[in-house]
Order: C-alpha cells, then sequence, then structure tokens
C-alpha cells in the first residue's frame, strides 16, 4: 500500500440488510485501506452486524440525520481529529454505487501521480440552481460527493475541521446536495486547494449543463473512460426523466457490458434492485420487456415444460407445440372451479415441482360487448403467449439466457378495455410463494399477484410480445400518444389564457397558506409545461 489510508463508508438501508454488493464494495476499499469505519445510518439486523464485524471493528451504528453528509462528520470524528493525522490520505464514500467494476488500484495509483489536495471520481457541471435552498442562482462545477479522496494538507488544516464543525443541519436530500455536495468542491478550491476528477470524458462537458452525465452517460464512462463504479439510483431513476434527456437505453447497454466483458457478479445488482426498487422502474430502465420472433431464431432443448389451460380454451391452443425442439410440452387441462385465482394457485403447486416452465392459459370471460372486444383482448393474449411453436422456443430460450426473469405476460391493453390478466409463462419456483397462505391474503390480484411473488423469490418479471404485434403496437401508441398531445395543447393553451387573466394567481395565493398544497399546486403546472414544451 503506497499510502496509510483511512476511509470511512456511510452506509444506510431501511430494513438493516446488507447486500452482497455493499460487503463486495467495502471489501474492495478493505484492501486499499489501513483504517476502515463503516458508519451505519440505521439499525443493522443480525446478519447485518455479523458481515460487518468480519470486516472490521469499527462500526458506528448512529440515527438517521443529516444523511451522507452528517455520516462522513461522524466517521470523521469517530477516527479523532489527532489519530486522522496518523494517516496520508481520507477516503470518504457510500454505498450509493455498485462496484468496483474495475480495480479501485489502477485509479488510486493514476490519481496519486497528481500530488492533488482532494479528487473525486466524476464530478457535475456548473447547473441552475433548481432547489432555491441557497440564494445562488446557479450550482458550481463541483464534485460528486459519493466519492472524496482528501489529502493530509488539506484534511490537517484548520479550515478543514471547521467546515465540518459548521455545517449546517441537514434534513432533507435538496438540502444535502444545495449545502454540502455543490458547496465542498468550491468551499475548498477558494481556500487555495487544488483539485480534479478521475473521470473525464471531454472538455466540452457544460454543454451537457443540465444533466449528470453519472447518471445519463454511464455505458460512455464505464466503456471509454473505465468508470470503476455506477451509481445505483441510474436502475431507479424515472423513466419520464431518463426520457427528456437521453435514449435511455444506456442502462441496459452499461449492464449487457459488465455481464460480458468483466468478471463483476450482475447477481449482487440484482439482489439489491429487486430487493429495494419499484419493479417498474427497473423495467424501464434495463429495458427487460422483450419482442420476439414469430419465426424461430434459437435451438434448445427443454425437458420439462407445460400448458395447463382452461378446458373452454382448449381448442385455441395451436396445433403442434409439443412437436417443438423441447422433448415434450404437456397440455394438462385445467379445472374449472368458478375462480381463476383459486384455479391456477392449485395447478401451479400441484405442478410446480414436475415442469421447468410453465404456460399458464385460464383468462375469466370478460363477457363484454360488441364481442368484438372479447376477441381482440384474448387475441392479444394468445398472440403473445403461444403465437407459433416456434415463438414457444423462442420464449423458453429467454428463459434460459436470464435466469433472474420469473414471470413473461402478454403486454396490458393500451385501449379498448382491460380485463384481468391470467395468461403467462413462468418459472415455477419463482413463484412458490403461492404455496403461502400469508402471501394468499396480502389482497394482491391478478398480474400484480405473480410479479409480486417472483419479487419476493428474487426474480423479475417483464412482457413479452412477437415482431408482428409490436409493429401494430408501435404504431397504436403513436396514435394514443398524438391524441394526448393535442389535449395538452389545448389545456394548457387554456392554462395560459387563464393565467393571464390572474385567476391562476389568485387560486396559488389561496394555497399559500397550505404549503403542502401550494408546492403541489406548483409541481403539477411545471410539469404540464415541461410536457408540453417537450411534445
Amino acid at each position: 500500500m503506497s499510502k496509510k489510508r483511512a476511509t470511512v463508508f456511510v452506509y444506510y438501508d431501511k430494513d438493516g440488510i446488507v447486500d452482497r454488493y455493499v460487503l463486495f464494495l467495502i471489501q474492495a476499499l478493505q484492501k486499499v485501506s489501513e483504517k476502515l469505519v463503516i458508519v451505519c445510518n440505521c439499525e443493522l439486523t443480525d446478519a447485518g452486524k455479523k458481515a460487518f464485524g468480519e470486516l472490521t471493528d469499527d462500526i458506528l451504528i448512529r440515527e438517521n440525520t443529516g444523511y451522507d453528509a452528517w455520516g462522513y462528520k461522524a466517521g470523521i470524528e469517530y477516527i479523532g481529529w489527532d489519530e486522522l493525522n496518523r494517516y496520508d490520505e481520507l477516503v470518504l464514500t457510500n454505498d450509493s454505487v455498485f462496484g468496483p467494476i474495475y480495480p479501485f488500484d489502477t485509479m488510486l495509483d493514476d490519481m496519486d501521480k497528481k500530488n492533488l489536495d482532494f479528487w473525486g471520481i466524476t464530478k457535475h457541471s456548473r447547473t441552475p440552481n433548481i432547489h432555491g435552498i441557497t440564494e445562488d442562482e446557479f450550482f458550481p462545477e463541483h464534485i460528486q460527493s459519493y466519492f472524496f479522496s482528501i489529502c493530509k494538507d488539506m484534511f490537517s488544516h484548520p479550515g478543514f475541521k471547521k467546515y465540518w464543525d459548521e455545517l449546517s443541519e441537514i434534513k432533507s436530500l435538496e438540502e444535502a446536495i444545495s449545502l454540502h455536495e455543490v458547496l465542498f468542491t468550491k468551499h475548498f478550491s477558494e481556500l487555495g486547494f487544488s483539485w480534479d476528477v478521475y473521470v473525464k470524458p471531454d472538455e466540452g462537458v457544460d454543454g451537457f449543463s443540465d444533466i449528470s452525465l453519472l447518471g445519463f452517460k454511464t455505458y460512455e464512462l464505464v466503456t471509454d473512460y473505465k468508470l470503476p463504479v455506477i451509481k445505483r439510483k441510474v436502475f431507479s431513476t424515472e423513466n419520464d426523466i431518463v426520457l427528456g434527456t437521453v435514449i435511455s437505453d444506456g442502462v441496459r447497454k452499461t449492464f449487457d457490458f459488465i455481464q460480458d466483458n468483466t468478471s463483476y457478479d450482475i447477481n449482487m445488482i440484482w439482489d439489491n434492485i429487486l430487493r429495494t426498487m419499484n419493479l417498474k422502474t427497473i423495467r424501464n430502465n434495463l429495458k427487460l420487456d422483450v419482442v420476439l420472433p414469430r419465426d424461430q431464431v434459437s435451438v434448445s432443448v427443454f425437458t420439462r415444460v407445460a400448458v395447463l389451460v382452461s378446458k373452454r380454451l382448449m381448442d385455441k391452443i395451436p396445433a403442434g407445440i409439443n412437436e417443438t425442439e423441447c422433448n415434450e410440452i404437456k397440455v394438462i387441462a385445467l379445472p374449472e372451479d368458478g375462480n381463476a385465482t383459486s384455479t391456477i394457485r392449485k395447478a401451479l403447486c400441484l405442478h410446480m415441482e414436475d415442469y421447468d416452465y410453465i404456460c399458464v392459459v385460464n383468462n375469466e370471460a370478460p363477457g363484454y360487448e360488441p364481442l368484438t372486444i372479447e376477441h381482440t383482448f384474448m387475441q392479444r393474449a394468445f398472440e403473445n403467449i403461444l403465437a407459433s411453436k416456434e415463438y414457444i422456443t423462442n420464449i423458453l430460450s429467454h428463459f434460459e439466457e436470464n435466469q433472474r426473469l420469473g414471470v413473461l405476460f402478454p403486454p396490458p391493453c393500451i385501449h379498448g378495455y382491460s380485463a384481468p390478466n391470467n395468461m403467462f409463462w413462468c418459472r415455477p419456483k419463482a413463484l412458490s410463494k403461492l404455496l403461502e397462505d400469508d402471501y394468499m391474503n396480502n389482497g394482491f390480484s391478478g398480474e400484480q399477484l405473480y410479479c409480486n411473488a417472483a419479487l419476493g423469490e428474487g426474480y423479475y418479471s417483464a412482457y413479452v410480445m412477437t415482431d408482428d404485434f409490436a409493429a401494430t403496437e408501435v404504431r397504436t401508441l403513436n396514435n394514443v400518444l398524438a391524441d394526448t398531445r393535442e389535449v395538452l395543447e389545448e389545456t394548457l393553451t387554456a392554462l395560459n389564457l387563464v393565467q393571464k387573466s390572474g385567476f391562476v394567481r389568485g387560486i396559488m395565493i389561496r394555497f399559500e397558506r397550505y404549503p403542502g398544497l401550494y408546492s403541489s399546486a406548483r409541481q403539477i403546472y411545471r410539469f404540464l409545461k415541461k410536457l408540453f414544451r417537450r411534445s
């Protein structure tokens, strides 16, 4: 170890669970640190305490106050200012990233050669002050605070201790950004300390001033600039934010690159995001929904496959499906007991151990008129679940290639009406929670019942459609969006006219008496204006 390095690692999990990615990250930091302090802004499970205890004796458990900034402050004070002077370098980092994808040693050696006073991995360029917590019109260019490296000349300077002693109380994420992250770099730069970052994509970074390159150009940073970590939040960022900036395929490309070109175990990512994040945002950011050809593109052999189908729908099953490359696809009639969920549960429980993959075909008859609507709904389901024997093989191959996939549904209706969806392909072990009476009493139904069951076992769910159907769907979506744009345009025109009349201002003044309502009203109006500009 070229330098005596002390590292403060701040950790938070609402359930106190320590996932494998955290242990892997800390172990990598431990290899380059002489002293490692883990600051837990939460209570830990017994398993979490044991796991951390095997890594270091220096564990500080505190209340979740002040976000990471006050966690860093607590970690520094735990080490002690006199003790800190024994070290050459102080690293402040946290659990908000997955990695390292590339060894930390390379980064540390490269940055050591620059003889900087402090540095980080990435920076955010100058941006408008969107939070309004400080009076500055712009946030200055700054190091992103998930990783700081600070040399002895800086942390032994009286100004460093003064900074932490005087750090304002932080009660929100916006305050953590405004009062610490965006000010830290500027503050110490003005005191005469030199700084830089490891990943510098280009000199024209100000052209991206309204976004974080770390969040929206992840793929390029990992592949071209050897970014050693990726932010966890790239998997949970709402899709409307992403789509307003980029084509939004970077997270999936990054994920595939890590899996195919590095030794990092992506199951550590799966374990955490499926436990802690919303499935919808995961599915959007990782592009988990899939379009598969009607014609066979892959040849695989599957020995245990079943189609469980209602007797009344038996005649709709494509002929010859048991003639695919699978050794056997067994078609099994489901009992008719009047309750689709109960029927499916009983059948899955009965056959779960016997098959590797199961297709369930059991839609309650909607009984809507005209019958063309019902026919369209059933066509939508069958077309995307059992289109052809070749298509079935492609679905099964997709399951084989994606071992964390638990359930595939036909896509939801985007026009007409929607009925409960009880058609899907599944990996039976992903739905083992259906065996538990407590789970069946949780109030879930339809698609949600199976999605949450799979999540509980560490599997994701997604939509699947044929290539032919996808072409129709894209055209339909474009038509729906065109209608939506027209409605928005008319609504915003009316809002602008009303605003000019002073009526909206009068309403807003009344809302000011109720801060929650006032804030919500402003956010809705700003969202509509922003959406209108994009359209």
